[in-house]
């Protein structure tokens, strides 16, 4: 009866190719997943996340350009000169933003008509704010702010699309940041299952060996099985990084970040909302109404604005915060100084102090709180690419260092084998 028991070296042959095929599956696996890493992290910096950004500057943009239509038409010939001015700069800058978000919308299903309708609608909302200036000229104050209300109303549509254009995004990127996150820890479960593997089968060829061939060592599979150690240990914590990196990226600084836009549009609102309130006072109480609705969601305990403040962890962060406050609160000071002059019978007084130049007015701490404010983006703004450049450049190396190692182990184990075969050879 012939035998069909494999002889040594076919054992030490069948050893070698479960070796190869597992550590090339563990390498070519761990590769893959750090390509999928990156790109999903390439994803959210450059794509998903400035698109959000887009929408929540573009929705401020629209806000501050409402606010200074009621300035315009609530001033005095001097000062409804500089608000235009400052109106007209708004809407180039608008434009271009809306030009910019067309030509990288990443989910042309959803954004693309939410952005053309937000072109046509500003458009006419431009077109009534004309209108609402030429009848004012004529001297027809009635019919000047009809027009401006129907600017207006046109507007809150606009802010409503914006905030459609920001859910959507933000719906993808919070999407693609929980596919990463999972991604990452099935990544670190999955090396060390297959680092595990190969790293069994590498000990139980040694110790195969040793009993086969008396020897001790195999220093080339001793070398191989060490590497894979390493690539389990420093890959693990290399992943664990990259996460860190990223959650600081998207829940540290991206979510400060679109907090911070938001304040900006709701005090945007809220300052067109005092504008308003001097411009129309047979709907003072309404205005009133919605300056007050704003001014809570900025300074609440959970408001926008207290919440950014608090959760500041980034260099500057805390100082830039804090100071948008404080200048809240100077402008919010003034405000009150201004109705109270309008409730006593000095309404142009108080219109002086709404929309002059004085350098304790409404628009002088407005801009100081705005200026505040615009710092404490821009550290939000530097501080998410920063993390996700950190996390790109943990994976980055990583993803370098693991094909050569790769190589590296199988060619040991290939190495050691042949030795082994060659001694039965001769």
């Amino acid at each position: 009866m012939t035998s069909t028991r494999l002889s040594t070296p076919q054992r030490i042959r069948v050893f070698a190719v479960v070796v190869v095929v597992l550590s090339a599956a563990f390498f070519a696996h761990t590769f893959a997943t750090l390509a999928h890493l990156r790109e999903t992290v390439r994803l959210l910096r450059d794509e998903t996340a400035p698109n959000i950004v887009a929408a929540d500057a573009m929705r401020a943009d629209l806000a501050e350009l409402d606010a200074l239509a009621a300035v315009e038409l609530a001033g005095s010939p001097d000062q409804r000169h500089a608000a235009h001015e400052a109106l007209e700069a708004r809407r180039h800058q608008l434009v271009a933003r809306l030009v910019g978000a067309t030509e990288n919308d990443s989910f042309p299903d959803e954004e693309r008509p939410l952005l053309l309708a937000l072109d046509e609608d500003v458009g006419r909302f431009f077109e009534t704010m004309g209108d609402a200036r030429a009848r004012l000229e004529a001297g027809s104050s009635a019919g000047s702010l009809a027009a401006y209300h129907a600017a207006h109303e046109l507007m809150e549509a606009n802010l409503n699309v914006a905030a459609e254009l920001d859910r959507v995004n933000r719906a993808h990127l919070d999407q693609a940041y929980a596919a990463e996150k999972s991604l990452e820890e099935s990544g670190r479960l999955t090396l060390a299952f297959f680092g595990l593997a190969v790293l069994v089968v590498l000990v139980t060829f040694q110790v195969f060996l040793f009993r086969r061939t008396r020897r001790i060592f195999n220093p080339m599979l001793v070398t191989g099985t060490l590497l894979v150690a390493a690539t389990v240990h420093f890959g693990g914590d290399a992943l664990e990084g990259a996460q860190r990196s990223l959650r600081a990226a998207k829940e540290d600084a991206f979510d400060s970040l679109h907090l911070a836009w938001q304040a900006r549009a709701a005090a945007y609102g809220a300052r067109g909302d005092e504008a308003r309130f001097l411009l129309d006072p047979s709907s003072a109480a309404a205005f009133q109404q919605a300056f007050d609705a704003r001014v809570r969601e900025l300074t609440d305990v959970d408001g926008l604005l207290e919440r950014e403040v608090a959760r500041a962890s980034f260099p500057g962060e805390k100082i830039s915060a804090s100071a948008a406050r404080r200048d809240l609160d100077a402008f919010l000071a003034v405000d009150r100084r201004l109705r109270a002059l309008d409730a006593d019978g000095q309404h142009e007084g108080a219109l002086d102090l709404a929309v002059g130049h004085p350098p304790d007015g409404a628009l002088a701490t407005f801009a100081r709180f705005d200026q505040a404010l615009g710092d404490t983006l821009e550290i939000l703004q530097r501080a998410f690419v920063a993390q996700t450049l950190e996390c790109d450049e943990t994976l980055r190396r990583l993803s370098l260092a693991v094909p050569l190692l790769g190589l590296l182990v199988i060619a040991g184990a290939l190495a050691g084998v042949q030795a082994r075969l060659k001694e039965y050879a001769s």
